[in-house]
């Protein structure tokens, strides 16, 4: 007679039944996304990421330009910067 593992049988708490239990961190955003995030707009995180092109505190590889028009930002990164920021302008 074969062995079960009770441990590996499905129920409940570890099957996903619903869409909404699927949740994923978000690593890239694009900067209309990020200006969601943070409650702030398009125009503050574009002066944003053209500051960190002039001083990059340090935080290499913020953003990735995919192309003309697609730019990709690394939300922890980014996070990371505006904290190295904050106050910088005193």
């Amino acid at each position: 007679m074969p062995r079960t593992n009770f441990q590996d049988l499905p129920t409940k708490e570890n099957t996903v039944l619903e869409h909404g239990q699927i949740v994923f961190p978000i690593k890239y955003a694009k900067p209309k996304l990020l200006g969601e995030i943070f409650n702030c707009s398009y125009s503050t995180i574009r002066r944003l990421l053209i500051s960190y092109d002039e001083d990059d505190l340090g935080i290499e590889n913020l953003y990735m330009d995919i192309s003309s028009t697609l730019t990709l930002v690394n939300v922890e990164k980014f996070e990371q910067f505006l904290q190295k920021k904050h106050k910088k302008y005193l």
